[in-house]
């Protein structure tokens, strides 16, 4: 197993799952570049990765390696920043998932972004194979 500056690289099998906290989340960026954090904090919280690992580089060479974790106290900042975002995401969330069970099980939809609007449509009887029971049993 390589280790890279205290970082212990294990390679996996595809569909193995792996731990939650074993998961890191790595960006790059030149030294003179900040990282957009109104973009990149949600994505950590969503995905509940709970280490960033940003490697600086100056014209291509990589000097500083920081690690962030995502519940220390100076990602606070940006938590309080994406809160009203995630609350808005989890009504939309929320949404859907309601007018997925009113329709009932076995009942084909489709969730599209056109024009900024989202839209959720029903399938025509016949079209389409939905999903299969093991990721339907993940909803219930």
């Amino acid at each position: 197993m390589p280790t890279v500056r205290g970082i212990s690289i294990t390679q996996t099998t595809p569909r193995k799952v792996v731990p939650q906290a074993s998961l890191i989340e790595l960006k790059t960026r030149a030294a003179h570049r900040e990282l957009d954090w109104a973009e990149i904090y949600p994505q950590l919280y969503l995905s509940q990765t709970a280490l960033l690992y940003i490697a600086k580089h100056e014209r291509g060479n990589f000097n500083t390696l920081e690690k962030v974790e995502l519940g220390s106290e100076s990602m606070q900042t940006h938590a309080r920043r994406a809160e009203q975002g995630v609350a808005k995401l989890k009504l939309v969330l929320q949404d859907i998932s309601d007018a997925a069970k009113k329709e009932g099980v076995g009942v084909g939809l489709s969730l599209v972004a056109m024009g900024g609007k989202l839209a959720l449509y029903k399938h025509h009887e016949g079209t389409g194979k939905g999903p299969g029971k093991d990721i339907t049993d993940k909803f219930n």
